[in-house]
């Protein structure tokens, strides 16, 4: 199961995997969540091409 979870500008995909469908999209949904938190708190600066 895989998630994309969007705030403020930062987009996050989540994965998640079980034999219930249920459970693998709570997991996915958790894997998510701590992405995005991640990426607030460590954002990516964009590269600048010449």
């Amino acid at each position: 199961m895989t998630v994309r979870l969007r705030e403020n500008g930062f987009v996050a995909l989540g994965r998640g995997s079980d034999p219930d469908i249920i459970t693998a999209s709570a997991k996915a949904y958790i894997n998510g969540l701590n992405r995005l938190e991640y990426l607030k708190a460590h954002p990516v600066k964009a590269s600048q091409t010449f």
